[in-house]
């Protein structure tokens, strides 16, 4: 097993700013982009902005345009370094393609049927 680093976060929605030229959306710190939201629709334009711009690190958010119910698009990007998920993804099986993985954060899990959100440093996807 991998030791990756598992942590709870909370970030805040100030420190986010899109991207007007290309519509992607990024976490800054000190000005510079460090993180990618991944949206569903513009996974290619997310991943070769992240090579272009040698950025590691992406960020899982439903309410930033992330619908998929699993993350296949790491299979074939093992570069990334650091992931974290900030909805509810049905198969994270994928995070096990990501050798160098050096930060897995699990922000939230949203427990839909009892409509509460639940904080957990747990791994809350299907692993297999």
């Amino acid at each position: 097993m991998r030791n990756v680093s598992i942590t709870k976060s909370v970030k805040d929605m100030e420190s986010r700013e899109r991207d007007k030229v290309s519509g992607l959306t990024f976490e800054i710190q000190f000005g510079k982009p460090v993180a990618v939201f991944i949206q569903s629709s513009k996974i290619k334009q997310c991943i070769a902005y992240m090579k272009e711009h040698t950025l590691e690190n992406v960020i899982i958010n439903s309410e930033l345009k992330y619908t998929l119910p699993h993350l296949d698009f790491l299979k074939e990007n093992s570069f990334i370094s650091s992931v974290e998920i900030e909805t509810d993804i049905a198969d994270c099986s994928a995070l096990n393609t990501l050798h160098d993985l050096k930060s897995f954060v699990n922000v939230l899990f949203i427990n839909h049927k009892y409509n509460k959100i639940i904080s957990t440093v747990q791994p809350f996807c299907n692993f297999s």
